[in-house]
């Protein structure tokens, strides 16, 4: 999996230079034992639909009066 990424990561690259935001994600494997073309064959539609999410992402302008709170997933929320 993280080979198929490799060769087709061109998918979404391009996208985080042109915009001002990062990505991630996990891509989980349903069976142990696959080949290289099974899996390249179902990881490239879906690179293509985050590509295609990613494209239509705007992220949220920040206010100057906006302050950063962490919450206990240690995700960040802005108020």
């Amino acid at each position: 999996m993280r080979e198929v990424y490799r060769i087709h990561q061109d998918f979404v690259q391009d996208l985080f230079s042109s915009k001002q935001f990062g990505f991630h994600g996990a891509f989980l494997a349903r069976k142990a034992e696959l080949s290289f073309g099974q899996v390249q064959e179902e990881m490239l539609p879906m690179l293509k639909e985050v590509r295609e999410a990613l494209l239509h992402f705007e992220p949220r302008q920040l206010k100057a009066d906006t302050r950063s709170v962490t919450n206990t997933n240690s995700e960040t929320k802005q108020v």
